[in-house]
Parts: C-alpha cells; structure tokens; sequence
C-alpha cells in the first residue's frame, strides 16, 4: 500500500475548513456513534466529491451512516 501511495495509485484530498465544519455537523448527528473526526471527515469529502466507495474496516460505524447528498456508501472490503 505505501508502494501505492508513493506512486500516486491514489488521489489525495484536501480537506478545508469546510469539510471540517461538515465533518462536526456529521459527529453531532451521530452522537450516539464513536465517530471520531477522521471518519466524519471521510464523509464529508465523500460528499463534496461524490464519492460513494468507501475503503474501512470500521464498517460498524459507516453503516449507520446516511449522507445528504448522496442514497449510499459502499464500503469497501
């Protein structure tokens, strides 16, 4: 995977002040769920740029989740 990485197999995406504050308005909808700021971040770049695959091993926590823009997250493996 670092091999991966290094050889820019994938994109990387910013995340801005808005996707923060995105990210924050997604923990507090879910409260009740250990969703620390790097998953709520994850779906906020998910939903500015229309991602819907999602490569997680906490599929618990993703599950539970519905985006506002989007119907769904595939979640990946």
């Amino acid at each position: 995977m670092l091999q991966d990485l290094t050889d820019s197999y994938f994109d990387f995406l910013p995340v801005d002040v808005s996707d923060l504050q995105q990210a924050l308005k997604v923990m507090a909808r879910y409260q009740g769920v250990p969703l620390g700021l790097v998953d709520a971040s994850l779906v906020a770049l998910a939903e500015r740029y229309q991602i819907q695959r999602i490569l997680t091993l906490d599929r618990r926590h993703f599950s539970l989740i519905q985006l506002e823009t989007m119907d769904y997250l595939e979640l990946l493996p």
